[in-house]
């Protein structure tokens, strides 16, 4: 009787989901493949799908990607940012640790009850059994299979999906143009695409 009254309960306790993107490892591992990938049609879907109460975006500090921020302010996306750092004569703005204490942040408050890890890196396999051991539901979302890690794959208890599971659209090949919430114009960078706001019409 008691555990029929519990259950009764939990199934009226709201779902708390948070998506957590990690923007350096989707958006590189599609470069990888010779793919960019629009974060703004990916954030539309990420909400689509499993209606979060919160989706945070962590990046590094990119002076040059401020109208893009601006972009996925406006689509209500918490930013969180790293300062960049060179290394090899690269641009870097690694946030594990960022996302992990995040994660573990929310866990520890019961501020969620679902998490979304928006990667393929297997540095989160540590924090997955840290959340699956408090009876927390951890899904990974990564940009495709190559280079998703094989820790996270051989994770049972992951619920384990792939960018083009969202659509096509989400992806463009290098070169391609595309139109995306009053930001018009695709410029390739290094990394990254960035957005230019499109002419107000007269």
């Amino acid at each position: 009787m008691l555990n029929t009254e519990l259950n009764d309960q939990l199934k009226t306790v709201p779902k708390k989901t948070v998506v957590y993107v990690d923007a350096a490892n989707i958006i590189l591992s599609c470069k990888n493949v010779n793919l960019k990938i629009d974060i703004l049609k990916l954030i539309q879907k990420l909400r689509d799908k499993y209606r979060p109460i919160k989706i945070i975006y962590f990046t590094g500090k990119f002076k040059s990607m401020q109208i893009f921020f601006e972009a996925i302010k406006n689509l209500d996306v918490e930013l969180v940012f790293k300062e960049i750092y060179n290394e090899n004569n690269k641009t870097k703005a690694n946030c594990d640790v960022e996302i992990s204490h995040r994660v573990t942040y929310d866990v520890e408050n019961n501020f969620v009850s679902e998490i979304i890890l928006v990667t393929g890196d297997g540095d989160f396999v540590h924090i997955a059994d840290y959340i699956n051991r408090n009876n927390y539901k951890i899904k990974f979302v990564a940009a495709e299979p190559i280079s998703c890690s094989r820790m996270i794959k051989k994770r049972q208890f992951i619920t384990l999906s792939y960018l083009r599971e969202f659509g096509d659209e989400i992806l463009i090949a290098e070169g391609e143009e595309s139109e995306t919430l009053g930001f018009s114009k695709i410029i390739n960078d290094e990394d990254y695409i960035r957005y230019e706001k499109r002419p107000a019409s007269t």
